[in-house]
């Protein structure tokens, strides 16, 4: 699921489109479908989404959320292989010689462990394969939207990239992924975000690592001026079901869920 959320002081509209998940293609009959504000709140959180602090468990102890960040660095703190934070490029530390991928982290050249054991899934596009899809993305945008790609609106942009993400990355649930590789990790050992693209699949995890890491190219490059982080506030850690936000420069949000 993907939302739009465009901030007027409170937030005035949810748009969303539903992708099919069951196919590498795209509907042909993507509609854009509104829905009241009340529904927003009712669905996503309680209070103001650009006020982070008001769901997030960090900031208030009754919160029903749960910082999946904090449960993971509890999770791992007595493993040989981590390496407390020692930077601010680091602030959940580093795992295997990697920073750890968090909330507000940068993506590209990181590792991303659960709260729950799963795969240490690097993202580097020293690969090949990140880098080959963010090309087949600006094709796209080019394609569509002429040369002139820094003049195209974000929300279009942002639109564009979740749809090759579900293009490359068909979602699967977690406890079937493993019956469509060759070769399932063991928890926490380093595998690169590469042998799921390779695969074509991928569950939430996988979708918003690889939405993120292209986002926040197309930030450095120029095309797009907010800011992304992966939100760490969950209600059960132990569904992994990970969820993207991009705030635009203008304050509007956009909400990556590929399992809702």
């Amino acid at each position: 699921m993907f939302y739009f959320l465009e901030q007027c002081g409170i937030l005035t509209r949810r748009v969303f489109c539903q992708i099919d998940k069951n196919s590498m293609e795209l509907p042909s009959n993507k509609k854009l479908v509104n829905k009241n504000k009340e529904t927003v709140f009712k669905n996503l959180f309680t209070g103001n989404l650009l006020d982070k602090n008001s769901f997030s468990p960090e900031v208030n102890s009754n919160s029903k959320y749960i910082d999946r960040f904090k449960v993971m660095l509890e999770r791992i703190k007595t493993n040989k292989f981590y390496t407390p934070s020692q930077s601010r490029d680091d602030p959940y530390g580093t795992f295997l010689k990697r920073h750890i991928i968090g909330e507000y982290t940068k993506i590209n050249g990181g590792v991303y462990l659960g709260a729950t054991p799963q795969e240490a899934l690097v993202i580097d596009d020293c690969y090949g394969f990140l880098d080959s899809i963010y090309t087949d993305l600006m094709l796209s945008l080019v394609k569509r939207y002429g040369e002139a790609t820094k003049q195209i609106p974000e929300e279009e942009i942002v639109k564009e990239t979740i749809f090759i993400v579900e293009q490359k990355l068909r979602y699967i649930p977690d406890d079937k992924i493993n019956f469509l590789l060759d070769h399932y990790p063991q928890p926490d050992q380093k595998i690169a975000l590469d042998l799921y693209i390779e695969a074509q699949v991928g569950t939430d995890r996988h979708q918003v690592l690889l939405a993120a890491y292209l986002i926040e190219r197309l930030t450095i490059q120029g095309y797009l001026k907010g800011k992304i982080y992966i939100d760490g506030s969950c209600q059960d850690y132990t569904t992994e079901k990970e969820r993207l936000i991009y705030s635009t420069a203008n304050g509007n949000l956009f909400i990556f869920c590929p399992s809702e």
